[in-house]
């Protein structure tokens, strides 16, 4: 085990190799890490418009080179990110104006509380092309054509593959001091997308200032989002479907309120029944729930083994990274709470789940760099772990913030040589890094829905001990919200070959790119000691997209009665056909086909192209259609049209199926069938979706 810097053959090239300072990461699925800083955290910066601040680092070659370079990208200092299901890395709000910026006054009390006010731009960065897109803007403050923005929110991605975006400051021409609303990005098929209002956080709620800072949230199994930042003190519980806030009970304590601290969202794994439990850590006591007890409550883990002074000390900036062993590193972090970098925590500690207890890593495996404010930490696909970033006292990077009075700011690029950024890159190497038995493995697979199946070849399957995806991560602020580890279950299908099964669950597994580890047990030659040793990782997709089998269900639930009308219709071997109404398809061709174009008739093709997703449930609904107050959800889906009303409005149905037309009568409605909707086709009074 050891942390080096990079390029370890280049110490001169070291202290600037990162080039920019990384406040903003993400492991992208072409094996490179984006990361970017807007500003710079510096005024200065934020003055003359220079906000194209953006590198990449290659995970293989460990080479930094510059995405494509963008003029219309605004200041993302201080936004929110997480990943959509293609892939990309959706970006939104950031730095409006900075804290002591007072043009026109301070209506809503940003500057004289030290808040920034926030950007409502949002853009996608694309890997494959290496640039930022600009997407549709987050939505105005409600009842008004204006405002709106975020200043320190969190972007979370939900089952659905939407993304909702939490807290943050809005922008100077809202009227609010913090942005209280609740709103949803859908990326659609592929360009700019829409957000959606989806209400506010209830008044109780919103009044509580800190929830303004980046709330540590989690995406749980069952699809309600786990709030491990403390609100009013409360453990909240907040539902997506029904807008709901739930309290459990006693939060952390304030020690683990703000961004100073981090929360990381424990793996989910088959013989638990994937039961979701959350850890914080900062402070000296780390704090862990158990969301599946009957009664959820924060308990103090096992004690740590790290000590300064006699006593574990705090971790302020920490990040926290999920290894391929489903244990947690914790890197970084200062004790002295002015950000002394003499204080800088430099030791690694490793908390394993299975056990509750935390470990202290060797002499060898202790940091070089100091760590603060700003910095970010990823898991690299071959399993190291890649740091960068942090400011340093936490000062502005150009400009010394004591060298300006209260309402002032610089309009400068740089004073002087100052330079307050981290520029350093450090890799950890874990254990297992580089040893020999490390399992070799071949998916079958590079994309796989829920639900499904796939092949994993390896020479040492029957040995392997655990099969497991770690969602590929985006970091700030000492937190990643896209960071997930979920085991999957699997069979020894022969002596080199696993099958490897996806649980139909996308709350467990929302739709992105993942890492595709296996785990081989092995016993150490030296120690004797039974270890399971992870593979390098492979990038794999999942989406949530339906299996066929799931499909074929779906349009028979749905739709069984449809085929029951098909009767009615001059097609003598459907007639006398019983049982399955699968059967039946057989008759006309190749099922396959046939379901295709019925599921394509039946289902809400507006949805369909808007999710980019195969097939969608009829108990679904995307976040778009939903409003404030909430329309029961009764009312919100439109029924789908029979298969008669499909033939009446696609004259070429019954052609493509070899069916012949159903004989209209003067009422405008086949013979003997009655409308669906006693007012018509619309009784939610808005189009039918077709």
């Amino acid at each position: 085990m050891r942390c080096l810097l990079v390029p370890e053959s280049t110490p001169a090239v070291q202290p600037a190799y990162a080039e920019i300072l990384g406040v903003h990461a993400a492991l992208l699925h072409t094996g490179k890490i984006v990361y970017f800083s807007g500003d710079e955290h510096d005024p200065g910066r934020h003055h003359l418009g220079q906000f194209d601040h953006a590198r990449l680092f290659n995970c293989q070659t460990l080479a930094i080179t510059s995405p494509a370079a963008s003029a219309t990208i605004r200041d993302l200092f201080c936004c929110g990110h997480s990943f959509l299901a293609d892939g990309r890395l959706l970006v939104a709000g950031g730095t409006e104006e900075w804290t002591t910026e007072t043009a026109g006054g301070d209506p809503h009390g940003h500057a004289v509380l030290g808040h920034f006010r926030g950007t409502a731009e949002a853009y996608v960065f694309d890997p494959a092309a290496e640039r930022w897109d600009p997407v549709q803007r987050m939505i105005f403050e409600p009842g008004r054509g204006t405002g709106g923005g975020r200043w320190y929110p969190t972007l979370l991605t939900l089952g659905s593959g939407h993304v909702v975006a939490l807290s943050g400051h809005p922008s100077d021409a809202d009227t609010r001091h913090y942005n209280n609303s609740i709103e949803a990005f859908d990326p659609g098929s592929g360009g700019a997308g829409a957000w959606a209002d989806l209400g506010t956080v209830p008044a109780a709620i919103g009044g509580y200032l800190d929830l303004t800072y980046y709330p540590r949230v989690h995406l749980l199994p069952d699809g309600k989002v786990f709030f491990a930042s403390p609100i009013n003190g409360q453990a909240m519980k907040w539902n997506p479907n029904t807008m709901a806030f739930t309290a459990l009970g006693a939060g952390p304590g304030n020690d683990y309120d703000g961004i100073a601290v981090t929360s990381v969202l424990l793996p989910l794994l088959p013989e638990e029944s994937f039961q979701a439990r959350v850890l914080m850590c900062g402070r000296p006591q780390p704090k862990r729930i158990d969301l599946g007890a009957p009664a959820p409550a924060w308990q103090d883990t096992g004690a740590r083994t790290l000590l300064v002074g006699g006593a574990p000390p705090v971790r302020q900036h920490n990040n926290a990274v999920i290894l391929p062993t489903g244990e947690v590193a914790v890197v970084g972090g200062m004790s002295d709470p002015g950000n002394d970098p003499g204080s800088a925590v430099l030791g690694i500690e490793i908390y394993r789940p299975a056990t509750n207890s935390w470990v202290t890593l060797p002499a060898s495996a202790r940091c070089t760099v100091p760590r603060n404010y700003h910095s970010v930490a990823l898991l690299m696909p071959d399993g190291r772990v890649w740091m960068a970033g942090s400011n340093i006292r936490a000062n502005w990077s150009f400009h010394n913030s004591g060298d300006f009075p209260l309402g002032t700011l610089p309009t400068n690029a740089q004073d002087g040589s100052i330079d307050n950024r981290e520029r350093r890159i450090e890799l950890f190497e874990p254990w297992y890094f580089g040893r020999p038995d490390r399992p070799a493995l071949t998916p079958g697979a590079t994309e796989v829905s829920i639900g499904a199946s796939f092949t994993i070849q390896t020479p040492q399957a029957p040995t392997i001990s655990r099969v497991a995806v770690l969602r590929a991560a985006s970091v700030t602020h000492s937190f990643s919200p896209d960071q997930r580890y979920v085991g999957l279950p699997f069979t020894h299908a022969s002596s080199n070959m696993l099958m490897v099964s996806v649980p139909d669950n996308e709350n467990l597994l929302p739709p992105g790119y993942y890492l595709l580890f296996a785990l081989n047990q092995v016993v150490d030659p030296v120690t004797g000691a039974v270890l399971d040793v992870p593979s390098v990782g492979h990038f794999l997709r999942i989406d949530n997209a339906k299996a066929f089998k799931e499909l074929k269900w779906e349009i028979k639930e749905n739709i069984k009665a449809e085929f029951d009308l098909i009767k009615e219709f001059d097609i003598p071997k459907l007639k006398d056909a019983e049982g399955d109404p699968f059967d039946k398809l057989k008759l006309l061709g190749d099922p396959a086909e046939l379901i295709k174009l019925i599921a394509r008739q039946v289902d809400n093709l507006a949805r369909g192209a808007a999710t980019g997703r195969a097939f969608i449930k009829s108990k679904e609904r995307p976040l778009l259609a939903r409003q404030s107050p909430a329309v029961p959800l009764a009312e919100q889906r439109t029924p789908p049209p029979t298969l008669a009303e499909l033939m009446l409005r696609d004259p070429h149905l019954h052609e493509d199926a070899g069916m012949k037309p159903a004989v209209e009568k003067p009422g405008g409605h086949p013979e003997g069938q009655k409308p669906d909707h006693p007012h018509g086709d619309h009784p939610t009074g808005s189009k039918t979706e077709q």
